[in-house]
C-alpha cells in the first residue's frame, strides 16, 4: 500500500484550519473548543514570527536586549496560549477569548509605543487585527465592548505622549472606522445567521413532525410491513407483527424474516432481499407463505424496494394477506371443476352405447368425482337388488350376485321413495360388503322417474360423505341413468340388429318388431325428445313432445327449434346447440317453453351430441322436461318459511298482549277486593255491588280469554268437539244480545234484525261462541253511544248472519290478514285483546261448512257476514 504524501497531508490540515477559521459561528461546544485552538495557533505563531522579524530588524540599536526581549516575550505567548487553552476547555469561552485578545493587544501597545523614533507609533495600526478577531469570536457586544478598551488604551497612550498629537490621529481614525464596520458588518452578519438559524430549526421541525407523521402512518397501517437489513429484521409495525402471529415486536426483532416464510418460498425471498439490498428495483406481486409461530399457514403478496436505513441498505417490504381470497378461488375452482366433469361425466358416458364399457365408466368417473374406497352399481329386477359392477371391496368375482330385497333395506326403500340420495355415517355389520366399511352414500338410477338401480359409494372413514357430495351423486346419478337407458336401448337395438345381419331375409319381421319396441321405449318416455340439426332444425319427436307443447309430429318436422321457446330462451339454446356440436359436450338449461296455444311453462333442457351422423350432418338429442310444478313448489316452500316466521312473531306479539291483558283484570279484581276486605262494613250496599260487579266482569273477561285460547290451541292440535243439532238461530242470537246487555252493559246501542228462520243443524256451543266474538269485536272498536247493527236472513239454503258497527274499521291492506290467529290490526291502539277472535269465528264457520265475508274501511266501519248451510252436506 503506498504511503500518503507528507505534502498532501499538511496541505490537508491547512485547509482544515482554513474551514474552521471561515465557517459561520456555531453552538455546539466541541467544535467552538477545536476551532478557538486553531485561532489561537495562528495568531500567537504570527506574534511571535513578528517578534523574530522585529528582532532582526532591531540588530543595530541593542541586538543583545531585544533578543532577551523577544524571547521572553515569546515565552510569555506561549504561557498565555496554555492557559487560554485550559480555560477554554473549562468551558469560559468568552473568558479565553478576552485573554488571548488582551495579550494581543498588550503586545501590539508595547510595539506601538516611540523608543527611539515617533514613526513607530504607526504600528497601533495593528490593532485591527484583535477587533477583526474579536468579530469572529465574539458577539455584537463583545466587539463593542473590546473596541472600547482599545480606544481607552490609545487615549491613555495619548496621555503618555502628549506631544504627539498628530501622529496619533492616524491610528486612532484608522481603528475607529475599523471599529465602527467590523461592529456593522458583525451585526449584519450576526441577523443573517440568526435568520439562518432560525429557518434552519423550523425546517428540523418540520421534518421532526413529518417524520413522526410518517411513523405514525408506517405503524399503525393496516398493511403489514418490515424493514429487513442484511441480516435481519429491524423494523415492523403492528400489522406486522399480528401477521407473525407474535406477541410483542420484540419477538420479531433480530430475527431474519426466513424464519417464518415457508421453505418452499425462501429461494424466492433471498432473491428479492439481494434485489433490493443491491439497490435494483422493487418485485411487485410476488406471493409466499408465512408460517406463523402457531404453524399456521397464510397465503400473502409482498412487494418488496430498496431502501436506506441508518446509512446502510435494507428493503421495505410491504405485506398483504390474500389467504381469504385464495380459499375463495380455490373453493370457486372446485365448483368449477365439479360442474365441468359432470358435463363431462355426461358427455362421456353418452358418447358410448355398450353397457359394459358404460359400467365401467360410470365407476371410474365417480372416483374422481368423489373420493371414496369402493364403489357399487345395482340394478332392480322384480324388487331385488343385483350388483353388476363393483370396486374396491375385498373380493374377486365377475359374477351378478343378488344384494337383497328392497323390503329389508331401509336406505333403498327410502330412495325408491323419495328419489333422493341417502348417507349412512355408520354402516350396520348386517349391511357391510366387507368389514372395513364404515359409512356409505347411496344415490339412486332413474330412468323415466322410475328407479332402476342404484349406485353406492363406500369409505373406510366414519362420517366420510356430507350433503355437497351426496348432491354431486344424485346429479352423476340422473347422467348415468340417461347412459344407462341410451346403452340399455342400443344394446336392444345391437342385439336386433346383429340378427337381421346374419338372418337378413328370414329377420325382417324381427327386425320391425325390434324397431317397434324401440319406438315404444321412446314414446313410453316421459320427457319430451327432440332430435336438432346443426341448422337448429326438428328432425325427429317422440309423443311425449306433442303432450307437452300441442304440436303435430307433421307441423313440427323441419321447423325451427328455436320458435319453442321465448326470445331470451331462444338464444340460450342457440348458444347451448353451438356448444354441443363444437365442444361435443352435454349443456343442461333451464328457459321458458311456449306451447301451440301460446301457454309457457319452465322447461328444464338437456342437450347432448349425437355421436353418429346423418347425411354428414351433426346432430343433437334435446330432451325437455316441465319443472314448472317444482318451482311452484319451491315458491311455496318460500312462502310457507315466510308465514311461519310471521307466526312466530305473532306468537311472540300475543305471549306479550295476554301478559297485559291478564294484569290489568287481576289488578282491578285485587282492588276490588281489598276495599271490600277493608272498608266493607262502611262501604253502602251500592258501593258493595259496585265493586262485586267489577270483580264478576273482569273474572268473566278472563275466563273468556281463556276459553278463546284453550279452544284455538284445541282446534290447532286436535280439533274443535262438533256436535250438531237442531239449533233456533233468533233464540240464540237473542240470548247472545241479552248477556251482553246484562254482563257487560255496553255503551252502544245493538239493533237487531231478525227473519223467520227454520231450524238449523249446527252445534249450539259453537254458534253461541262465534257470535259473541263477533258483537265483542263490534263494541270494542266502536265509539260510545254508536248503534250495533246485527241482522239475520234466512232463505232455503243458508242462514246469513251480519254484525256490523261504525268503529274504527280495518285497513285495506290488513284485511287479509285479520283471520290469522294471534294478529291484531295496526290502528288498534290500546284496545285489549288478543288476536284470537276472528280466528275462532273462522274456525267454527268452517267446521259448519259455511262462509264468512268481510267489508270494512278505516274510521268508517266494519261488517262481517257468516253464512251457515241449513243443512250439514
Amino acid at each position: 500500500m503506498k504511503a500518503p504524501d507528507p505534502q498532501n497531508r499538511r496541505i490537508g490540515r491547512l485547509r482544515t484550519w482554513w474551514e474552521k477559521l471561515v465557517a459561520p459561528p456555531d453552538s455546539a461546544r466541541e467544535y467552538q473548543r477545536a476551532r478557538f485552538l486553531n485561532i489561537l495557533l495562528v495568531t500567537m505563531t504570527g506574534l511571535i514570527l513578528l517578534n523574530i522579524g522585529a528582532t532582526f530588524l532591531s540588530e543595530i540599536y541593542d541586538p543583545v536586549f531585544y533578543s532577551y526581549a523577544d524571547l521572553l516575550s515569546s515565552l510569555a505567548l506561549l504561557v498565555v496560549l496554555s492557559v487560554a487553552y485550559r480555560v477554554n476547555q473549562n468551558g469560559r469561552y468568552t473568558a479565553a477569548v478576552y485573554l488571548v485578545l488582551a495579550t494581543i493587544v498588550g503586545a501590539i501597545f508595547l510595539l506601538g509605543i516611540p523608543y527611539e523614533t515617533i514613526a513607530q507609533i504607526y504600528r497601533l495600526n495593528y490593532l485591527v487585527i484583535p477587533v477583526v478577531l474579536g468579530s469572529i469570536l465574539l458577539s455584537i457586544h463583545g466587539v463593542a465592548r473590546l473596541s472600547a478598551m482599545i480606544m481607552a488604551g490609545i487615549m491613555a497612550l495619548y496621555a503618555v505622549v502628549p506631544d504627539q498629537e498628530a501622529y496619533l490621529f492616524g491610528p486612532v481614525s484608522f481603528v475607529l472606522i475599523v471599529s465602527v464596520l467590523v461592529t456593522l458588518a458583525r451585526k449584519f452578519i450576526q441577523d443573517i445567521e440568526m435568520a439562518r438559524l432560525a429557518e434552519l430549526a423550523s425546517s428540523q421541525e418540520k421534518l421532526r413532525q413529518s417524520e413522526q407523521m410518517y411513523r405514525q402512518l408506517v405503524e399503525l397501517s393496516p398493511a403489514p410491513t418490515f424493514i429487513h437489513n442484511a441480516r435481519q429484521i429491524v423494523f415492523a409495525n403492528i400489522a406486522g407483527v399480528e401477521l407473525l402471529g407474535v406477541s410483542r415486536a420484540e419477538m420479531a426483532l433480530g430475527r431474519p424474516l426466513a424464519d417464518f416464510v415457508h421453505p418452499d418460498d425462501l429461494a424466492a425471498l433471498r432473491d428479492q432481499l439481494d434485489s433490493a439490498l443491491a439497490r435494483r428495483s422493487g418485485i411487485r406481486g410476488s406471493e409466499q407463505r408465512i408460517v406463523r409461530e402457531n404453524d399456521k399457514e397464510l397465503d400473502v403478496e409482498m412487494v418488496c424496494v430498496p431502501l436506506d436505513y441508518g446509512g446502510e441498505a435494507a428493503a421495505l417490504m410491504v405485506y398483504r394477506n390474500i389467504t381469504s381470497h385464495k380459499q375463495q378461488a380455490a373453493a370457486e375452482r372446485r365448483q368449477r371443476v365439479v360442474a365441468e366433469a359432470l358435463a363431462d361425466t355426461a358427455a362421456a358416458l353418452n358418447s358410448s352405447l355398450d353397457l359394459d364399457e358404460v359400467l365401467d365408466r360410470i365407476l371410474g368417473f365417480t372416483a374422481l368425482l368423489i373420493p371414496h374406497d369402493a364403489a357399487q352399481i345395482a340394478l332392480l329386477q322384480a324388487g331385488v337388488a343385483y350388483e353388476v359392477r363393483s370396486r374396491g371391496y375385498d373380493r374377486q368375482t365377475t359374477e351378478t350376485l343378488p344384494l337383497f330385497s328392497i323390503h329389508t333395506m331401509p336406505n333403498m326403500r327410502e330412495m325408491m321413495e323419495t328419489r333422493q340420495p341417502v348417507i349412512i355415517p355408520n354402516v350396520p355389520e348386517a349391511e357391510r360388503l366387507s368389514p372395513w366399511v364404515c359409512s356409505r352414500l347411496g344415490a339412486p338410477i332413474c330412468i323415466a322417474d322410475e328407479v332402476v338401480g342404484f349406485i353406492y359409494l363406500d369409505s373406510a372413514q366414519p362420517d366420510a360423505f356430507d350433503h355437497t357430495c351426496a348432491e354431486q351423486l344424485r346429479s352423476f346419478a340422473e347422467q348415468a341413468g340417461g347412459a344407462i337407458q341410451n346403452a340399455l336401448m342400443y344394446q336392444t337395438i345391437q342385439s336386433y340388429t346383429d340378427t337381421l345381419e346374419q338372418r337378413v331375409a328370414e329377420r325382417t319381421a324381427e327386425l320391425s318388431q325390434a324397431k317397434e319396441r324401440v319406438e315404444a321405449i321412446l314414446n313410453s318416455a316421459s320427457d319430451a325428445i327432440l332430435l336438432v340439426s346443426a341448422h337448429g332444425m326438428v328432425e325427429q319427436a317422440n309423443p311425449a313432445f306433442t303432450n307437452l307443447f300441442g304440436y303435430t309430429l307433421d307441423s313440427i318436422f323441419h321447423q325451427s327449434f328455436a320458435d319453442l321457446f321465448d326470445e331470451e330462451g331462444a338464444r340460450i339454446v342457440g348458444q347451448a346447440l353451438g356448444q354441443v356440436l363444437s365442444e361435443s359436450r352435454t349443456v343442461q338449461c333451464e328457459l321458458q317453453a311456449r306451447c301451440q296455444d301460446g301457454r309457457t311453462f319452465t322447461a328444464d333442457a338437456v342437450l347432448s351430441p349425437v355421436a353418429a351422423s346423418v347425411r354428414g350432418h351433426r346432430l343433437a338429442v334435446c330432451s325437455l322436461r316441465d319443472i314448472t310444478s317444482r318451482k311452484q313448489i319451491e315458491l311455496g316452500l318460500v312462502k310457507a318459511l315466510e308465514r311461519e316466521r310471521e307466526l312466530s312473531e305473532l306468537k311472540s306479539q300475543f305471549t306479550t298482549t295476554v301478559s297485559h291483558e291478564f294484569r290489568t283484570p287481576l289488578a282491578i279484581i285485587q282492588s276490588s277486593a281489598d276495599l271490600l276486605k277493608r272498608y266493607g262494613d262502611r262501604l253502602t250496599d251500592t258501593r258493595k255491588a259496585e265493586h262485586l260487579t267489577a270483580i264478576q266482569s273482569n273474572v268473566k273477561h278472563m275466563a273468556d280469554m281463556l276459553d278463546d285460547t284453550l279452544m284455538i290451541g284445541k282446534a290447532q292440535t286436535v280439533g274443535l268437539s262438533f256436535f250438531p243439532e237442531q239449533v233456533n238461530l233468533h233464540d240464540l242470537c237473542q240470548q247472545a244480545i241479552d248477556r251482553f246487555w246484562k254482563t257487560f252493559e255496553a255503551a252502544q246501542t245493538i239493533e237487531f234484525h231478525s227473519d223467520e228462520c227454520a231450524p238449523v243443524d249446527a252445534d249450539p256451543r259453537l254458534i253461541r261462541q262465534m257470535v259473541n266474538n263477533l258483537l265483542s269485536n263490534a263494541i270494542k272498536y266502536s265509539p260510545p253511544d254508536s248503534s250495533i247493527r246485527f241482522t239475520l236472513r234466512c232463505d232455503e239454503t243458508c242462514a246469513r248472519i251480519t254484525v256490523a258497527d261504525s268503529g274504527i274499521g280495518i285497513p285495506l291492506e290488513e284485511q287479509e290478514r285479520i283471520f290469522q290467529m294471534f294478529y291484531r290490526a295496526t290502528n288498534t291502539g290500546h284496545v285489549s285483546g288478543v288476536g284470537l277472535g276472528l280466528t275462532i269465528v273462522q274456525e267454527v264457520v268452517r267446521l259448519h261448512g259455511g262462509s264468512i265475508e268481510l267489508e270494512s274501511a278505516p274510521n268508517v266501519g266494519t261488517s262481517i257476514t257468516v253464512k251457515l248451510p241449513m243443512t250439514r252436506i
